[in-house]
């Protein structure tokens, strides 16, 4: 591929120039020559290790349209422990099970006490439950990543404003969701399309679907990175 070709190709359909001018980097549509702290080869990384995990990012960019923000999602999923401290998202499309150490009676019940060593045989056919967070069952884990731009509710300020996912390879994903392994990484980077600055509010969700790799269908496979 001739790279002085497709830059001038996308310059001719988009409109724009090569200019690298910090002050002109939004206007011209040239965003990725920003610098410094705003670069995604420099991107400060955010470590995520339980799922699923929700994370908000509400800050403003664009002054000059010289900044390009990224933030790294360092994943590093060690259990799945954070699912019984937040019962809003189900685990493969089953909601978890809310456990607590309350011994009251409540409309004539009360509740259930685990005892995880009291009985390990299996009683008319039926096995134990195993109740763990351990994500070792999977040979391959893999988890969803789900972008979304809650916008901060002014069309003339939201219009201006992208938020994007970003690939290993520091590519923009497709579209705002993504499959990735539990021991991964990815970036989202935050875009201003004007001179001036930009406040944003997005919401990112970690690990809402926890799936075997090979139980991907081939359209979530088409979602992997």
């Amino acid at each position: 591929m001739n790279v002085t070709t497709e830059i001038n190709n996308k310059i001719q359909s988009m409109g724009g120039s090569g200019s690298s001018n910090l002050t002109y980097l939004s206007s011209n549509k040239s965003l990725l020559f920003a610098g410094g702290a705003n670069n995604i080869n420099t991107a400060p990384s955010q470590m995520v290790t339980a799922i699923p995990s929700q994370l908000n990012f509400s800050d403003s960019v664009g002054l000059f349209g010289s900044e390009n923000k990224y933030i790294k999602i360092d994943l590093k999923i060690q259990s799945s422990i954070s699912v019984f401290a937040n019962i809003e998202f189900p685990e493969n499309t089953y909601f978890p099970v809310w456990t607590s150490e309350d011994v009251n009676l409540v409309n004539d019940f009360y509740t259930a006490d685990f005892d995880y060593f009291l009985d390990l045989a299996s009683v008319n056919s039926y096995a134990p439950a195993l109740i763990s967070s351990d994500l070792s069952s999977y040979a391959r884990p893999i988890i969803s990543v789900d972008l979304k731009n809650l916008k901060t509710g002014n069309k003339f300020i939201d219009a201006w404003f992208d938020v994007e996912l970003y690939g290993k390879d520091k590519r923009p994903v497709d579209g705002d969701f993504l499959y990735t392994d539990i021991d991964s990484y990815f970036y989202v980077g935050f875009h201003a399309r004007n001179t001036r600055r930009l406040p944003y509010n997005v919401d990112l969700k970690v690990g809402v679907e926890y799936i075997d790799y090979s139980q991907l269908t081939d359209a979530q496979r088409k979602l992997l990175r």
